[in-house]
């Protein structure tokens, strides 16, 4: 993971963003997901490599990396005397593509140390001559969970020889209370961060220099330094430990649409409220409109139903995270509710004080 602000080529939205707490007894399927990691069994070595050498100006360990209550604990310790001991995981896979990572986390509370979830092409797979170093990141700020956010994320995708977009990103919970599901969904048009099932910002390949398709690893660390990012290291001799419950995998061809795209063309904009709206007053008319079922992409506030309460959500996602639908996409239009539907839906919107 590399960061300089001269390589900054947008700022990520800086308003503070409401997110809603996973429940810590919330239950996981892994038959839905194509690769999944609970940790009931240890640490699987045909399926994660524990890192032994030296990153970040720290030296991992494999004494460090250990499941613990059915959790991967990774620890960091600043040693007096042996310096910045630190930790680190991946996926022995090193081509994944496109699809959904999902993953339950709790990040240290101690402050100065970075806790991360990432993507990275090291490997240059399918053809390519060299690594592409395609880089997707959560990174946990330990510093900045306080009482003036009270937490904070930070989000960064890079590439090699290309402009990365990085920043920060306030949220109104501290990501160290508790558990919550965190994670990314790349798609062929972009890329597009999450937590507990809300979007926090769309990376839209065409509005940027990065267009993420490189085949890659998952890996997980947690590393510390000096300066105005991390603001490490930590006290001397104080165990900090970040916490992964489970992490699940979905295959771009299982996933279904994506959320508020639903006239199911690729894209997520204005079109879409038509079709919204009809999935919404007539269900049987829009599966047998658009073939799929209407909660596939409407519900989008995750509930698993498509009703009244998804109406803000869309309206969020088509007006703050639309993303382009492909070239030459074409789509069937619910007939006469293509100029009716804006009107419906600002209406469902005005009185959602009486849901």
């Amino acid at each position: 993971m590399k960061h300089s602000s001269s390589v900054v080529a947008g700022a990520l939205a800086a308003g503070l963003v409401h997110v809603v707490l996973a429940s810590p007894a919330a239950a996981v399927d892994p038959s839905q997901y194509d690769f999944f990691e609970d940790w009931s069994n240890g640490i699987n070595t045909s399926k994660w490599r524990v890192a032994t050498w030296s990153e970040h100006g720290g030296q991992t360990g494999r004494d460090r990396t250990y499941v613990e209550d059915g959790k991967l604990n990774m620890v960091f310790v600043n040693d007096p005397d042996e310096g910045y001991l630190s930790s680190a995981i991946q996926t022995i896979k090193e081509d994944f593509g496109f699809g959904r990572w999902e993953s339950s986390l709790k990040p240290s509370d101690v402050p100065g140390v970075l806790n991360s979830m990432y993507t990275i092409d090291w490997s240059g797979g399918l053809g390519q001559q060299q690594p592409t170093r395609q880089e997707i990141d959560i990174e946990f700020l330990t510093r900045t969970f306080d009482d003036q956010y009270p937490g904070e994320v930070w989000l960064a995708m890079h590439a090699s020889g290309k402009q990365s977009t990085h920043g920060t990103h306030p949220l109104d919970l501290n990501p160290s209370e508790q558990f919550n599901t965190w994670g990314f969904e790349i798609r062929p048009t972009h890329l597009e961060y999450f937590v507990n099932d809300q979007v926090l910002f769309t990376y839209v390949y065409a509005e940027n220099d990065i267009a993420f398709d490189a085949p890659y690893m998952l890996k997980y660390n947690v590393w510390t330094s000096t300066g105005w990012w991390i603001d490490g290291p930590p006290p001397p001799g104080v165990e900090t430990t970040y916490q992964i419950d489970w992490v699940g995998f979905t295959e771009l061809e299982n996933l279904g649409p994506m959320a508020a795209d639903s006239n199911v063309d690729g894209g997520r904009d204005a079109t879409d409220v038509a079709a919204f709206v009809l999935a919404l007053t007539n269900p049987a008319a829009y599966e047998a409109t658009y073939g799929v079922d209407p909660a596939a992409a409407g519900d989008v506030n995750g509930d698993g139903v498509l009703d009244a309460l998804d109406v803000v959500g869309f309206v969020t996602l088509i007006t703050n995270h639309a993303v382009p639908a492909p070239v030459g996409s074409a789509v069937p239009e619910p007939g006469t509710l293509a100029l009716v539907g804006l009107g419906a839906l600002m209406f469902l919107r005005r009185d959602r004080r009486a849901w």
